[in-house]
């Protein structure tokens, strides 16, 4: 999500800081594109108004072909 979007969708710079509950200063600092954790947040605030652009992060480590089998529990079966 970009922040020009954000500034789009709200209107100016410092309803989309007051959205987010934070501060002005800190909406100007932040970096574009908008943490993950903001985008999800703003996704959420909008209703879908908003939507995550998942190609804007990138992940870390690439995700399993399988997944690993669960593991038996531990101790007697009830």
């Amino acid at each position: 999500m970009r922040k020009e979007d954000v500034v789009k969708f709200f209107g100016s710079a410092a309803h989309a800081a007051i959205a987010l509950d934070i501060a002005r200063v800190t909406w100007y600092q932040m970096p574009d594109p908008v943490p993950k954790a903001y985008a999800c947040e703003l996704e959420v605030i909008t209703a879908g108004g908003l939507r995550v652009d998942w190609s804007l992060y990138p992940r870390k480590h690439p995700v399993p072909d399988k997944m690993p089998a669960q593991r038996k529990p531990y101790g007697p079966r009830a």
